[in-house]
């Protein structure tokens, strides 16, 4: 990891000239002359016309360029990776793995609802599982594991990672799909009541639906986010849940600790709506 001073002012450019300096950027916001860069940016080349003289800043975690005085055209190269420049439209590949089997008994014996079933923890079947997929060769030459934070994916993702010494980062987006957005919803029959409802308008709400679900397409937009700042990564590990995975490729069943894989860019899009096995 190449390291900077908190300010790195670089000297005025003529025009044609090239900074040829690579930025390590690690979930970064990068704005040029105000303009925000999208995280994910791959390597290329960043290009304004201005009246200045380009800084680089470092505030927390984040880089920006501002500019500075002078009338020439200016060519700045920003990489978004932690050791290599990676061109536009590589991919990065992604390992999804599903939770293992999560035992309900100790959040029904608390009559919580909602997210409070979220805390369910995994059955000793459901530690087995995740142990045995952390010795999937699959898995090998991954450089990070993200996770949902529920309970059942983290600790999932906590086995992983104890077996295989890549790190952990949670994304909050990555939680499972929302059954009832008013977060008071119950036990499994509730999920059974909604389901015709969610089949009837393909995943999508609308005003006419009954039950506060949360749409299919909100699902696979909030997790596309997530994945799209980590496009620096040459290979992922993603602990999750089924439906989010199956916004990334379809499958109609996922087993418990199931593996998904697939390539993804910064032009990726989600599958559709498929009726069957959905939940």
């Amino acid at each position: 990891m190449v390291s900077f001073p908190r300010v790195l002012p670089l000297c005025f450019i003529q025009k044609d000239r090239r900074f040829s300096g690579s930025l390590f950027l690690r979930r970064a916001s990068v704005r040029v002359c105000g303009v925000p860069v999208p995280s994910g940016t791959l390597a290329g080349k960043i290009e304004w016309r201005d009246r200045c003289c380009p800084i680089i800043t470092m505030r927390r975690s984040r880089f920006r360029a501002y500019g500075g005085s002078g009338g020439n055209h200016v060519t700045l190269h920003v990489a978004t990776a932690h050791d290599t420049i990676r061109t536009e439209g590589v991919s990065m590949h992604l390992v999804f793995v599903r939770h293992g089997q999560a035992d309900y008994s100790d959040v029904d014996a608390r009559r919580y609802i909602g997210h409070g079933r979220d805390l369910a923890k995994l059955t000793e079947n459901g530690r087995q599982q995740a142990e045995a997929v952390s010795k999937d060769p699959r898995l090998e030459g991954a450089q990070l594991i993200l996770s949902s934070p529920y309970t059942r994916a983290l600790q999932t993702a906590a086995i992983i990672a104890k077996n295989t010494g890549i790190d952990i980062r949670v994304e909050t987006d990555l939680h499972e799909w929302i059954p009832d957005l008013t977060f008071t919803y119950g036990a499994r029959r509730y999920l059974d009541e909604i389901k015709p409802e969610i089949e009837q308008y393909k995943g999508e709400h609308c005003w006419e639906c009954r039950y506060p679900w949360e749409s299919f397409s909100a699902l696979g937009e909030r997790a596309f986010r997530v994945i799209r700042n980590y496009v620096q990564y040459d290979k992922l590990i993603v602990v999750t849940h089924g439906i989010l995975m199956r916004q990334f490729v379809y499958r109609s069943e996922i087993p418990y600790c199931g593996i998904l894989e697939t390539q993804f860019d910064a032009h990726s899009v989600r599958t559709n709506y498929i009726e069957s096995s959905w939940l």
